[in-house]
């Protein structure tokens, strides 16, 4: 998964903030004048983003945020020709959770979830969605993002924790900081996190620190941020974790019944 900044780094060679450096001019930025090529947009050159002047500078200023990243925004020319594309690209759906859609959403689900869910992308919060294998949990969690994606060009990510901790640990193990904090970094500050297996966590206290930790930042900033969980077995979250998902401000979906994998099956067979 391509970071942000190195796409957008691929098109715009900007200066690294010194103390004594001065922040770059207009002209310098993404879309400020800059020559162009044929058939690209001359405003972001093709990248999909420009930066916000007023939070970069700020940046530079050391008055806002530290991620680079925050001061992106989708570039107002081109539209979702670029953006739509390439947040699809690093949200890692792929195979059928690519094709997950709200629309498509099976009708013995209660259309209360799809609210919630909507409503989460939209303000902000936590949503947990509980429930058996086979309760739709994971098409739910794809379908999400799909939508977040489309609807407000948000930066969304798709993941199971297993799959979360195991990148970590290999970056980590290899000695690659750079790779892990920036894996860590697309992952902490998503629009949109989906987090399917919640549960599945190894257990370790490495692993348990990790989830905490980020569990941590998307709960203080949850009105800015949308997370969705799904989960088997809530038990088997740690008290710290469980206490944070049961915040009054949030959602939490039981999802019971039959499996819809085997009730699918039945309508062909």
């Amino acid at each position: 998964m391509e970071p942000l900044k190195t796409h957008i780094g691929r098109h715009h060679k900007t200066q690294t903030p010194t103390e004594n450096s001065t922040p770059p001019t207009r002209a310098q930025l993404p879309g400020g004048g800059r020559n162009w090529k044929k058939d690209e947009c001359p405003q972001c050159l093709g990248a999909g983003w420009v930066y916000n002047r007023h939070i970069y500078d700020a940046i530079w200023a050391g008055s806002g945020p530290y991620n680079l990243t925050s001061a992106l925004e989708p570039c107002n020319v081109c539209a979702d020709q670029k953006q739509v594309p390439y947040l699809f690209k690093q949200s890692a759906l792929v195979g059928q959770n690519r094709q997950a859609s709200f629309e498509d959403v099976s009708p013995l689900h209660d259309p209360s979830i799809i609210t919630a869910l909507k409503q989460s992308i939209e303000q902000g919060g936590f949503v947990s969605l509980i429930g058996n294998p086979g309760s739709g949990k994971t098409y739910l969690l794809a379908a999400a993002v799909s939508y977040a994606i489309e609807t407000y060009w948000k930066r969304s990510v798709f993941t199971s924790t297993p799959t979360l901790l195991d990148h970590l640990r290999s970056t980590y193990r290899n000695q690659d900081r750079y790779s892990f904090d920036d894996y860590w970094d697309n992952i902490e500050h998503a629009d949109v996190l989906a987090l399917d297996e919640f549960d599945e966590s190894s257990g370790t206290d490495w692993a348990n620190e990790q989830i905490l930790k980020l569990v941590d930042d998307r709960y203080n900033r949850w009105q800015e941020c949308c997370t969705i969980f799904g989960i088997k077995d809530f038990d088997k979250l740690t008290a710290s974790v469980k206490s944070r998902l049961k915040d009054f401000n949030f959602t939490i979906v039981l999802m019971q019944g039959d499996d819809l994998r085997l009730v699918n099956r039945k309508d062909w067979e």
